[in-house]
């Protein structure tokens, strides 16, 4: 590789370091690192660029039979320029070698934002009330109870003045019950009324009563991530698809989006029961790290297995996180946040499994050249589309 070439894939280098790296530059730091392993004149390398390769070229051929490791260690300063390769091979789709440069012109011309923090509440009689950035104060004040939206915390349910007053007692009148949605495109945070914290992923919704009582109950369409207030005396229960989640106090992801998909539980700390939404009586046991699902044309059965947990919790970090998907499962979660249609003109048959990890806060065309960079798939947007292409 000449010197002009080397500075340059330095500079590639030190802008994917500082966040300042565009999509392009992201696919050509991939095929500079594919032309580097093959250049016979590895010699005239300067010995940083030849110790990335000495040191780090069975990792990243690791990465491209198609596992994501995250490394956490002290190391000296070649490791660092070395781990930048390594997360723009990731970012870029990576089980398949990169073919031809990407043209990105048909990409942008009707690009779309990624979504962002838009939600709606329904009260109890009816009244929708808009939520998102820019949306902040007071929208209900009742005598024993205020919900409120903040800048940081979303959507806030703060209920009376001492711990007791969050649940209802007998006499009292039944709860008033609220949905919360989040359209195609958005995301919520939510904090209930036990201080139970909630992350509502896109085309979901969550419907919970303003106080609990004994047993404090919510329902679940699509996904969300739970932060469960622990309470010895009052377990805490997730209806969602064909499962019935019950915790004490625990972090975990449910997943169960509406048309013949899986209904999964991942669970990232503590403990929960998961049981048959048909059947309560018969349950699994989950330990940190392990998930529950219950797939549509097995409804009897739950099965059980080892989650990758980084996979689980990604979109709640800001993330896409793809590891042996097929396309069209891909383009489903694409579809969602980016609030598009997808449209098939290609066999899928051949296409294989994709991988790989980019930020949700990218524009669509960044999320789709990282796939186009496989050679294996090409797309068009327009404005309420993406056609998937040969």
């Amino acid at each position: 590789m000449e010197p002009k070439r080397i500075e340059e894939a330095r500079q590639l280098l030190d802008k994917f370091r500082n966040g300042r790296i565009s999509p392009e530059e992201e696919i050509l730091l991939y095929r500079w690192f594919h032309q580097y392993r093959s250049d016979i004149s590895v010699d005239s390398f300067d010995s940083e660029l030849a110790a990335l390769e000495e040191r780090l070229g069975d990792q990243l051929e690791t990465y491209v039979q198609g596992s994501i490791r995250r490394q956490r260690r002290v190391a000296p300063a070649w490791y660092w320029a070395a781990a930048s390769v390594v997360l723009a091979f990731v970012a870029v789709a990576l089980y398949f070698v990169a073919g031809p440069y990407v043209s990105a012109e048909k990409l942008v011309q009707h690009d779309h934002a990624p979504g962002g923090n838009k939600a709606v509440l329904v009260l109890e009689n009816g009244r929708q009330v808009p939520l998102g950035d820019g949306y902040e104060g007071n929208i209900i004040n009742h005598n024993n109870y205020e919900i409120r939206q903040t800048a940081d915390s979303g959507l806030v349910y703060q209920i009376g003045k001492t711990s007791d007053a969050k649940y209802t007692n007998d006499g009292d009148a039944p709860s008033p019950t609220n949905t919360l949605l989040t359209p195609r495109g958005g995301q919520y945070k939510l904090t209930l009324p036990d201080g139970t914290l909630v992350w509502l992923n896109s085309d979901s919704r969550i419907t919970y009563p303003v106080r609990f009582d004994d047993v404090r109950e919510v329902t679940v369409v699509g996904e969300a991530y739970f932060d469960v207030t622990r309470d010895e005396n009052r377990p805490f229960r997730v209806h969602v698809g064909e499962q019935l989640v019950e915790v004490l106090g625990t972090e975990f992801n449910v997943n169960a989006y509406p048309g013949g998909r899986s209904t999964k539980t991942v669970l990232v700390s503590g403990s929960v029961n998961v049981s048959l939404a048909r059947n309560p009586a018969g349950k699994v046991t989950l330990k940190p790290g392990e998930f529950a699902q219950v797939e549509p044309d097995v409804p009897n059965v739950i099965g059980r297995g080892n989650a990758d947990l980084a996979k689980a919790t990604a979109w709640r970090n800001g993330d896409f996180y793809f590891d042996g998907e097929t396309l069209p499962e891909i383009m489903d979660v694409i579809a969602r946040w980016y609030d598009v249609e997808v449209v098939y003109q290609t066999d899928l048959a051949n296409k294989g499994t994709f991988g790989g990890m980019i930020s949700r806060s990218r524009k669509l065309s960044a999320v789709l050249q990282m796939l186009e960079s496989t050679g294996k798939i090409k797309f068009k947007i327009t404005e309420k589309e993406v056609v998937v292409m040969d």
